[in-house]
């Protein structure tokens, strides 16, 4: 088993200006039946089973020493005077993340990502291993997952202290809310200080990297 995933590492965290949430270096946990489940992989009905169930533990176990998972976030009470501003230009265009804000109280935007090393590390090995770049993908989308789980729980224990719960989690690309949302987001996120950008067709570079917001419901 690699070190890596059982060293504990500490994170660093930094209230920016303007209310400005980073923090960088945190552990996260990957779940080994969340990838399965996205490389669609069952061993009833798969050959080579032993061998491929080992490839998808080896490249987990790489993984570890190539994420740098980060998150930066930020949270807009409705007692300030440029909450409406934000909250209509954001939600723009959809009507279910509209639906999370009845009754809220205040929100919060944030941007994950786990950094360019995986993304560089599937691009090495694509042609001569297509399969363990598979494997690396599924892998990458499950730790952008739990990134963003672990900064909706630093949020939650937040709401939390002001008697609040939070909504669940949506993203730009999911039902109705166009994936362009993301550009909005960068309005009010300073993306630039976990390093990631969006590419001209309005995708986040590094690829596994996510946009995503939360209101907050008093209790």
């Amino acid at each position: 088993m690699n070190p890596t995933r059982n060293k504990r590492k500490k994170a660093d965290r930094e209230l920016l200006s303007d209310g400005l949430n980073k923090i960088k270096r945190f552990k996260i946990r990957l779940r080994k039946r969340e990838i399965l489940r996205i490389l669609k992989f069952n061993p009833e009905h798969s050959v080579n089973t032993v061998q491929m169930e080992k490839h998808i533990q080896d490249c987990m176990e790489s993984a570890y020493e190539l994420l740098s998972p980060s998150v930066v976030y930020e949270t807009f009470s409705s007692v300030s005077e440029k909450y409406g501003r934000i909250k209509e230009d954001i939600i723009a265009g959809s009507g279910k993340v509209r639906e999370l804000f009845n009754n809220a109280v205040a929100f919060t935007v944030m941007a994950v990502t786990i950094g360019p090393g995986l993304e560089e590390r599937i691009n090495e090995i694509k042609d001569s291993d297509f399969t363990g770049a598979v494997i690396l993908d599924a892998v990458g989308s499950e730790a952008v997952e739990q990134s963003a789980n672990f900064a909706s729980r630093i949020i939650k224990d937040e709401a939390a202290k002001q008697e609040c719960y939070l909504s669940m989690r949506f993203s730009p690309g999911y039902g109705d809310w166009p994936i362009e949302a993301s550009r909005r987001f960068l309005k009010y996120l300073d993306t630039s200080k976990i390093h990631v950008e969006l590419s001209p067709e309005g995708t986040l570079i590094p690829r596994k990297s996510i946009t995503a917001i939360q209101t907050w419901i008093p209790d």
